[in-house]
């Protein structure tokens, strides 16, 4: 892994395209008017895409090529190969939702890392909205299968816990950077000043204010450039842009989730200093 990769994790598919948006931003010096041309997967390349979404591509390459006789499947799985990503000019990045024991090149290496956590109640609601409401996935089960499949680490990117505490015992580095999405929501100048002197950036409050209307979530869902997964994947932008919220959990819990969620919490922060902001 190249010094001049900047790598972007975070514990599932939550909170992480406002969060590329604003890394991505903050380190290239507030550029709007590229971060209006080009797409942000293309901008901040998803490593796990070609793998997950292989299938949605054979569907793509077979509409197109019959009813289309074009290719844009091509423009799409090119912004999420590794090559694309090796050819990128500097400052090159990449995001993953992988375990850094499945990243041992990020490890070792010296390339600026940030990792966004986020309340594991809200991350349960938020991923299962998202596999329930993408056409390609439509999980059909109930909400209090889903909870029980990803306590049992039976979802995605599992366990969690684990994937978590790696990031959290790396924290100290000086490469990398731990947030929690709960900070960034409660107080987004002031980490948006934490993530640019974490790049070596200073900005006016002008510009900070220019990126936080930018960041809306208003603003978010009408922008072509960051509202869908890839420029071929086409869904609703409520859907793949939710309300970039906090404790929307508490509307989907029910009381006996919420007691067996808690003691799954209690349970695994258990002998660590690990806590999610209230």
């Amino acid at each position: 892994m190249q010094p001049d990769l900047m790598h972007f994790q975070a514990d599932l598919k939550r909170c992480t395209t406002m969060t590329q948006e604003l890394i991505w931003l903050v380190a290239n010096d507030m550029n709007f008017d590229k971060a209006q041309r080009r797409y942000l997967i293309e901008r901040f390349p998803f490593l796990e895409y070609s793998i997950i979404y292989v299938y949605i591509y054979i569907y793509i390459y077979i509409y197109t090529h019959i009813h289309t006789h074009t290719h844009t499947h091509t423009r799409a799985r090119a912004y999420i190969s590794i090559e694309f990503v090796r050819n990128q000019s500097s400052p090159r990045f990449v995001k993953s939702h992988m375990s850094f024991e499945l990243l041992p090149t990020v490890v070792n290496s010296t390339c600026k890392i940030i990792y966004v956590a986020r309340n594991p109640r809200d991350v349960v609601v938020s991923w299962y909205n998202f596999m329930k409401m993408i056409t390609h996935f439509q999980y059909q089960d109930t909400f209090e299968q889903f909870c029980n499949n990803f306590m049992n680490d039976h979802t995605v990117w599992s366990p969690y816990w684990e994937h978590v505490k790696q990031a959290w015992a790396m924290r100290h580095r000086a490469n990398m950077m731990f947030l929690f999405y709960e900070n960034l929501i409660k107080d987004l100048p002031g980490n948006i000043k934490k993530i640019a002197t974490f790049f070596n950036k200073t900005y006016s409050d002008e510009e900070i204010v220019k990126l936080e209307e930018h960041l809306k979530i208003e603003n978010f869902r009408k922008n072509p450039m960051v509202n869908q997964p890839s420029p071929d994947t086409v869904i609703p932008s409520d859907v793949f842009i939710r309300q970039g919220t906090m404790d929307g959990w508490k509307k989907m819990f029910t009381a006996e989730i919420e007691e067996r969620f808690n003691k799954w919490i209690t349970d695994n922060l258990k002998d660590t200093d690990l806590s999610f902001p209230s």
